[in-house]
């Protein structure tokens, strides 16, 4: 709803500032203040629910799992912004052993069933458990380490 507004709001602001161009003297004002100013306000209070949301929403550490030399580690993290069903997940993997330091995602999940722990299945293979049970299992492979597949799950439905 407050992005469809924002979205009209928008097109109300542009329509405002071409009209001023194009409408003589007294036209110009009266349809600028009638289509942008409400316009700017809608804007503004857009910008400002939005910072505020994000304000909000904090991100921690889930789980943690390194190999031997630490070179490479899986960090599962979530960013909970109110309620459990709005939680998002992400699985990432720092490889620090490369020429650069490279992060790659290799999972992420929103909603239930949660993730709850990432750990190593061989060198450079990851299993994600989630709360129900389920597990998925990712590879790096190649010389730039990519994931051989990206695990999308939302609301305990993989989306591919």
């Amino acid at each position: 709803m407050l992005m469809t507004l924002l979205f009209v709001a928008g097109f109300a602001l542009v329509a405002a500032f071409v009209c001023r161009a194009l409408l003589p003297a007294p036209w110009s004002r009266y349809v600028f203040l009638l289509l942008g100013v409400p316009s700017i306000a809608f804007v503004l209070i857009g910008v400002g629910t939005t910072v505020y949301f994000y304000i909000r929403c904090e991100q921690g550490a889930v789980a943690r799992a390194s190999n031997a030399d630490g070179s490479i580690t899986a960090t599962l993290s979530a960013v909970d912004c109110g309620s459990a069903d709005d939680r998002t997940f992400d699985v990432t993997v720092s490889i620090s052993d490369a020429s650069r330091p490279l992060d790659q995602t290799i999972f992420r999940s929103r909603g239930r069933p949660a993730p709850t722990n990432v750990a190593f299945t061989g060198e450079r293979s990851f299993r994600v458990t989630l709360e129900d049970g389920a597990t998925y299992d990712t590879s790096l492979i190649g010389d730039g380490t990519v994931p051989d597949k990206v695990w999308s799950v939302i609301s305990g439905k993989v989306v591919p």
